[in-house]
């Protein structure tokens, strides 16, 4: 079993080691033996645990090892450029990177916390230029302002949004997946 297949699936219910030992039936202990891979699941243990986390019989035992690093690179990546989407129709910085990810989410743990980051940064983006748009007229006519402020805010935005698609781009070359981490989280 992979190492830290349970882990995973715990921490993505938000569960505790201690609540998932309490709702298994089973020892903090076991629990911590099955995260560290000192245990081989079978039995009353494996059915128990697939029971909690609501699993398939199969999906503590998926060989994320046969996939290889550089096919997780290369999801990863592809993941970022469909960022991009942002150019090509409203949203689709959004909508393009929720359809690979959902696709290759349980290809590796590494694809789908990468994909979680992306998308809550493109979700925040979205949210923060928004508010920003909507503000500006408030601004132009608070201030009596003559140059139109919405376009210069759109532009920034994009900007930053695409530098930031940049940097990862980049971190994910260099071999560390370093999606731009933000403290609120959407998914």
């Amino acid at each position: 079993m992979e190492k830290n297949k349970v882990r995973f699936y715990r921490e993505k219910m938000g569960l505790s080691q201690a609540e998932l030992a309490d709702k298994a039936h089973l020892s903090i202990r076991t629990i911590q033996r099955i995260e560290s891979g000192d245990y081989v699941l079978k039995g009353f243990t494996l059915r128990s645990l697939l029971t909690v986390l609501n699993l398939e019989s199969d999906a503590l035992f998926e060989p994320e090892s046969l996939v290889s690093a550089a096919e997780i690179k290369t999801k990863i990546k592809l993941l970022n450029i469909s960022t991009f989407g942002l150019l090509l129709f409203p949203f689709g910085n959004i909508i393009l990177p929720l359809i690979l990810w959902n696709r290759y989410r349980k290809i590796h743990a590494e694809i789908d916390d990468a994909g979680r980051e992306l998308i809550n940064f493109q979700i925040f983006w979205w949210l923060v230029m928004s508010c920003a748009m909507i503000i500006s007229p408030l601004v132009l006519g608070l201030f009596d302002l003559r140059f139109p402020l919405i376009l210069y805010i759109f532009f920034a935005a994009v900007a930053i949004n695409l530098a930031v698609i940049f940097k990862t781009a980049v971190s994910i070359h260099r071999g560390k997946v370093e999606p731009f981490k933000l403290p609120i989280k959407v998914l």
